[in-house]
């Protein structure tokens, strides 16, 4: 972030520059694309490579898909980045899953997607286009949108009362028209695990200076039961799950 802040004032200077002999704004450098999730800054590294937006394929996975940096390495021989089993293959421009049969040299890969824009490694980094999270199977549930030489990614995420996330993330869920709350009910493996209707829940809502809305759904028959649900533009973004609404076993089967 702060190497990102340190060129866009760079950027601004030359901007200004050309400005003040009378250059048209077309002569200075190429505009730097960035990178936000759910509308807030991401650490993520963006440029554009043959006239695509282009992202760090490193900084998403850590930044907006939990991954450990200490998993990641990129193996300049196989031209491929490793993140644990997952191996995203420059050389064959696709992705998979590797793992081990036995105790012997044997490999196993499956899941195999391609990619149908070119993953490019270049300056030290391996970046791939937005249309690379929907042919990438465990990333589906980001809706990526570029606009303004912006990518937002666009994701609710859902975590417990610690900040821990859970490991299986659901797609997007919008907010109903009728009511602007939560469609929680058009999901089909929430609906099947627990009713947020007004039968069960408190449902409270507050609007912030940011334009964001916070909805507390409080169990009626436990108050210290309940979830903080964070909404913008018209989704949900965030669930903070207080004193296990969402059991383990919520989130048991992935929602693809």
């Amino acid at each position: 972030m702060k190497n990102f802040l340190r060129r866009a004032a760079l950027s601004t200077a030359l901007f200004a520059s050309f400005l003040s002999l009378g250059l048209p704004p077309t002569y200075a450098a190429e505009t730097q694309p960035t990178v936000t999730i759910n509308g807030d800054p991401a650490d993520i590294q963006a440029k554009y490579i043959n006239n695509k937006l282009y992202f760090s394929l490193s900084d998403f996975l850590i930044e907006a898909a939990y991954a450990d940096p200490n998993n990641i390495e990129w193996n300049e021989k196989e031209q491929a980045l490793f993140n644990g089993h997952t191996v995203f293959s420059v050389k064959e421009q696709c992705v998979y899953r590797q793992n081990s049969i036995d105790d012997s040299d044997r490999v196993r890969r499956k899941d195999i997607a391609n990619f149908a824009d070119p993953i490019i490694y270049k300056d030290d980094t391996l970046w791939a286009t937005a249309s690379s999270l929907k042919d990438l199977p465990s990333y589906r549930t980001f809706t990526p949108e570029i606009e303004n030489d912006t990518l937002n990614l666009k994701k609710t995420y859902w975590e417990d009362s610690n900040g821990t996330p859970f490991p299986y993330l659901l797609h997007l869920i919008p907010l109903e028209k009728e009511t602007g709350r939560p469609a929680f009910s058009q999901n089909e493996l929430i609906q099947k695990k627990i009713d947020f209707s007004e039968d069960h829940y408190h449902i409270l809502s507050q609007e912030l200076e940011n334009g964001k809305i916070v909805f507390a759904y409080v169990r009626k028959s436990d108050p210290q039961n309940f979830a903080l649900v964070t909404c913008v533009d018209g989704y949900v973004a965030h669930v903070l799950d207080h004193n296990g609404i969402f059991d383990s076993s919520f989130f048991a089967t992935r929602s693809e």
